[in-house]
């Protein structure tokens, strides 16, 4: 099966990512599936092989390129439009097609690939992280990671109240039509992906998730911190580079790596970063020491960084700088 994830771009190019692997049944969600229909969908998530080295066609725009899939089956690309898209209707679409594959010969595959692209109605983009900022996973505690991940469903995690109506607010903007566009970078991994996908959509974001997560193999050293920080950069960086004239509000918690990588994004993008939001799940001494250093190097940064211990606070400076209307704080939780 051809597996994109959904991409993004500007009218002249885009960017997508995606995977060619063996077919995977994963058992439809449904409010009764029990412990061990979750743990069978997680195993089967993980267990599914990527084929390598398979190559894909892959036509946008007027254009045609062709790839070749790394050693894990995952492919990453730009591609360039023939004529720039001059339509305001969010999403543009790739056709993919499975041309030739190391492995045994496959049957014949083709899918097609949403990207978004964001209107010119759209005034600033939105960059979030998942775990412990929109969703409960308890990340700065492994177990209760793990048990997250592993044995809950999208219906069964636990949002961060008020997370839904705020980015719906973000996504509607001042106008309330703005159509902000929305990223999500996380380091959780792409076999996560539809489940991710799933509790997003459930929680009715008014659009559907562009999300950029890891790919984890634990024989590589990406898999410590230092990974986390490279990926996130990465990713975050090539969204600000699509849109060189939006602006970007980023939204995390201060558990892990968000401080640091986002300081990092508005040191070298300064102009460009309107607010830094900041979910306090870890209150203690160290941690606050930690971030308390690193803003100190960064007055500019420190001063459009704001430290919430709920969304609500997050939501009322963003109603007193006129980026949501007022009427959406009054239904931020």
């Amino acid at each position: 099966m051809i597996l994109p994830y959904r991409g993004f771009g500007n009218p002249e190019r885009a960017f997508l990512r995606g995977r060619i692997l063996e077919k995977v049944e994963i058992q439809p969600e449904h409010n009764d599936i029990d412990f061990w229909g979750n743990l069978l969908n997680m195993y089967r998530r993980f267990e599914s092989d990527g084929i390598p080295n398979a190559r894909l066609k892959v036509i946008y725009g007027g254009n045609q390129l062709e790839i070749t899939c790394d050693d894990e089956g995952y492919f990453e690309t730009y591609l360039e439009q023939g004529v720039p898209i001059q339509s305001d209707d969010l999403w543009a679409t790739a056709d993919l097609e499975l041309l030739l594959a190391s492995e045994s010969p496959l049957e014949p595959c083709t899918t097609q690939a949403k990207i978004l692209i964001p209107p010119s109605s759209s005034d600033y983009g939105v960059i979030s992280d998942i775990d412990d900022t929109i969703v409960q996973t308890g990340a700065t505690n492994l177990i209760n990671t793990l048990r997250t991940i592993f044995f809950k469903d999208a219906s069964a995690r636990l949002p961060v109240p008020g997370f839904s109506l705020f980015y719906r607010s973000l996504h509607n903007g001042i106008s309330g039509m703005s159509r902000n566009p929305l990223f999500y970078v996380s380091s959780s991994p792409w076999n996560l992906y539809d489940l991710l996908f799933d509790f997003i959509k459930l929680h009715e974001i008014p659009l559907d998730p562009v999300l950029l997560l890891r790919d984890y193999d634990i024989t590589r050293e990406d898999v410590f911190l230092s990974g986390h920080t490279r990926h996130k950069l990465k990713y975050i960086q090539i969204i600000l580079d699509m849109y060189p004239a939006m602006p970007f509000i980023l939204i995390g918690d201060n558990g892990q790596d968000d401080p640091e990588v986002y300081a990092q994004i508005d040191q070298q993008y300064p102009d460009r970063i309107m607010a830094i939001y900041f979910r306090e799940v870890d209150k203690s001494t160290e941690r606050s020491g930690e971030i308390q250093s690193l803003l100190d190097k960064c007055p500019e940064t420190r001063s459009k960084t704001i430290f919430a211990d709920d969304i609500l606070q997050m939501a009322s400076h963003a109603r007193d700088m006129r980026w949501i209307i007022d009427n959406s704080l009054n239904d931020a939780v």
